[in-house]
């Protein structure tokens, strides 16, 4: 009889993850080997004990003990310790003598540790933070419009913002950690690395994600974004099983790079193609019609009409552009509202670069502002902001 437990220590709760690993044997389950899950095996209950170390020449790509943790494996075959399995920086031995002798120093365990944890750290926190500076450089700077004005945009940027301020957090957190440790250290106390009794459960955690993932859809549902919404989850599923399939195989470490880069670019590849079919189908169905996009700021709507339209006609008599005959083939209407003047500020700042360039006709318009520029017009209005441009 098996049974395959999900667990995620951290490095520093490894003597937490040793007890509990004896705890399983004392009720008669005892570790097999650990693949995506730890993988355990039905006997006799017995008194184990185990020690869950952080070895120095390990890395995240490990999925099962390579040849420099076989050996040092060898070495501690020789003072009394058995290697069940390792991933990652994790080896897992089982002491097989009374009189095994520690596997490691106090000093040499917790420089392990450390280290650990911060590559840790700076793995699951660097992502986010580039995220997230390139979303805000994108929302201020480039193409605000697409983030201010739709909600799963908005979603994404706050989660993202709040991921890379958590792991400034979580950072400062592993800094406190490390300097109590080591001042236990200096006055010779051996610290236990974790909370006595502590059991790590990965379902809040897969609760949480799951949570996200579907307001993220909810989200670009709402907000008409089909294309977002078929290829997330698309994406997650292929990310999910190509994860399993990884802890299944237990690659090498260089087997397991060439594998995740190899499977990422043609994850990366089919979803590229399938977005690019789902846009192009959409817009060649909606491009005679009106663009509109929500959110809790405000919106958006577009409206793209040729040469011989109604909109053109108007835009011609109420001078919206200047000569708007001369060659031009469309006109494109861009109206954004919100009830927050400081956004439509920010936009209208956006959109009349160089001021001095454009010519004033507030007047012409009866708005709160109005400038023109060559076949290009805005308009600003109480909570309202039209765009007009000539091509």
């Amino acid at each position: 009889m098996r049974k395959t437990v999900f667990r995620n220590y951290r490095y520093r709760d490894c003597d937490a993850f040793a007890d509990w690993l004896g705890e399983m044997a004392a009720q008669g389950w005892h570790l097999k080997d650990w693949r995506f899950g730890l993988r355990f095996e039905k006997g006799e209950p017995v008194q184990a004990h185990y020690a869950a170390e952080v070895f120095a020449k390990g890395s995240e790509m490990d999925t099962l003990p390579g040849p420099d943790a076989e050996e040092f494996a060898e070495y501690c075959a020789a003072a009394g310790w058995r290697l069940v399995d390792g991933r990652g920086r994790f080896c897992i031995f089982i002491r097989e003598r009374e009189d095994a002798e520690p596997i490691m120093t106090p000093q040499e365990r917790f420089a392990n540790v450390k280290k650990a944890e911060r590559i840790s750290w700076l793995n699951g926190s660097c992502s986010f933070w580039m995220l997230a500076v390139l979303y805000w450089l994108q929302l201020l700077t480039v193409d605000s419009a697409s983030f201010l004005f739709s909600n799963t945009m908005l979603g994404i940027l706050l989660l993202v913002t709040l991921e890379a301020m958590g792991g400034l957090l979580k950072g400062l957190s592993l800094l406190v950690w490390c300097t109590r440790t080591a001042r236990r250290l200096g006055s010779g106390e051996i610290p236990y690395y974790g909370k006595q009794g502590q059991k790590v459960r990965t379902a809040p955690k897969i609760t949480a994600a799951v949570s996200v993932l579907l307001l993220i859809e909810v989200l670009a549902i709402l907000d008409g974004m089909k294309a977002a919404a078929v290829i997330l989850p698309v994406y997650f599923a292929a990310a999910l099983a190509l994860y399993l399939l990884i802890g299944r195989l237990r690659l090498s470490r260089d087997g397991n790079w060439i594998f995740q880069l190899g499977g990422g670019a043609v994850l990366a590849f089919a979803l590229i193609l399938v977005y690019v079919l789902l846009t192009f189908s959409t817009d060649s169905r909606e491009k005679a019609g009106q663009e509109s996009h929500r959110s809790v700021l405000g919106s958006v709507s577009v409206w793209q009409e040729g040469a011989d339209s109604a909109l053109v006609r108007i835009a011609e008599e109420s001078g919206a552009v200047s000569a708007p005959s001369q060659g031009m083939k469309c006109l494109r209407l861009t109206v954004y509202e919100s009830r927050f003047p400081r956004l439509l500020d920010r936009l209208w700042e956006k959109e009349v670069k160089r001021p001095e360039e454009w010519q004033d006709c507030t007047a012409q318009w009866g708005a709160q502002m109005a400038a023109e520029q060559g076949f290009r017009c805005c308009v600003r209005y109480e909570g309202r902001l039209l765009v007009f441009f000539a091509a």
